[in-house]
């Protein structure tokens, strides 16, 4: 994916940095991979998996300048797939929500927070397959000392 820095305002390119260094830190199969960012002095280089069409979906550039962007992949958003199909079997529904919850625990083993994990940024490949997208609104936290119980004095 390239985007063209002329489109971002300074916060639009702190939400997107922000999203870039996030994903930087993520390797899980249900997680949009980004490989690699680089940028000129025009423009930023992403490099991901195939389903490259979601990074800085909220930002105002992507819905005014959509000639930035690929929206290429083997599936759609689970949202589409719920309106088309209007049901699932249970083992469907299980099979989705499982990779959705080990995508989520993933990040919140590594105390990363997604905070807009809705049927719009997951996609499902047409084997089900799943990913989670769209890191723009997520909150890297910082690790609770007092959530390691390591630490406690009675268990010194």
């Amino acid at each position: 994916k390239i985007i063209n820095k002329k489109y971002l305002d300074e916060n639009d390119r702190h939400k997107l940095l922000s999203e870039i260094s996030i994903l930087k830190q993520m390797d899980h199969p249900n997680i949009l991979k980004l490989y690699e960012f680089f940028q000129d002095s025009k423009r930023y280089f992403l490099v991901t998996d195939k389903y490259r069409a979601t990074l800085a979906s909220g930002y105002k550039f992507a819905t005014t300048h959509k000639t930035n962007f690929l929206r290429l992949c083997n599936g759609g958003e689970l949202f589409e797939r719920i309106a088309e199909e209007q049901f699932f079997s249970e083992q469907d529904a299980a099979n989705i929500i499982k990779q959705v919850l080990s995508a989520i625990n993933y990040c919140h083993s590594r105390n990363i927070v997604h905070r807009d994990l809705k049927p719009a940024n997951v996609k499902v490949r047409p084997d089900g397959m799943v990913k989670v997208l769209d890191f723009g609104l997520a909150k890297a936290l910082a690790p609770d000392p007092l959530a390691d119980l390591s630490n406690s004095p009675t268990l010194s």
